[in-house]
């Protein structure tokens, strides 16, 4: 599977194979994205990936800081789990010139909604970092909420967005019906990869706001 990448480069998302007789080496990746460029050398990242859904990716241009010059998002799809089937992704952050500025491991529930408008007074675009975490709610009762935190590019680095707030939402019957509805949509229609939906799911009244730097 290949993507078209821009200034003439192609991405792939391949099975790693090796020649007859050669030993394979110990922890080496099942697959690999590879990235080609006319007169460079060619760029690989190791991969992993279930079902063979090799199509399960996004590869994004943004201009995340503002400066007219546009960054690359490569989100790829790695495995979907067991229970409630929350999805993992690896999301892998690029200068233009395909200088990786960071790497975030098992982003949970990744969708198109992750890039958002900076706050107002701030230019660009920030990324969501999701997952799943213990929390209590208002009761005092412990749980599971889905959270966001937002990284801002600011001078070449990757930080947390520390001008606005994370997002907490309790994963409750309200949540499971309405998550659940989106995945067996997007099954039922044969969607190449299961994004979640950040914006629909964190814009409800039950969602909550906290420090950027609160526990």
């Amino acid at each position: 599977m290949s993507v078209a990448a821009g200034d003439g480069a192609r991405l792939w998302r391949c099975a790693a194979s090796f020649d007859d007789g050669v030993e394979i080496p110990e922890n080496a990746p099942e697959h690999a994205f590879l990235l080609e460029r006319t007169g460079r050398k060619l760029i690989e990242m190791p991969d992993s990936l279930m079902a063979g859904r090799l199509g399960s990716f996004d590869l994004i241009t943004v201009d995340l800081d503002g400066d007219g010059t546009r960054e690359r998002v490569l989100a790829a799809w790695n495995t979907q789990g067991n229970g409630i089937g929350i999805n993992s992704w690896t999301i892998r952050v690029f200068a233009s010139d395909w200088t990786l500025l960071k790497q975030f491991d098992e982003v949970l529930d990744w969708g198109d909604g992750h890039l958002v408008a900076a706050p107002q007074g701030r230019p660009g675009c920030d990324i969501a970092i999701t997952g799943f975490v213990e929390s209590r709610n208002r009761q005092g009762r412990e749980g599971v909420s889905y959270e966001a935190r937002f990284v801002a590019l600011r001078a070449g680095r990757l930080v947390p967005a520390d001008d606005r707030p994370t997002l907490q939402r309790r994963y409750d019957r309200t949540f499971e019906r309405q998550r659940t509805a989106l995945f067996e949509r997007d099954e039922n229609r044969n969607a190449p990869e299961l994004k979640g939906d950040l914006q629909a799911w964190l814009s409800h009244r039950s969602t909550i706001r906290k420090k950027p730097d609160a526990p």
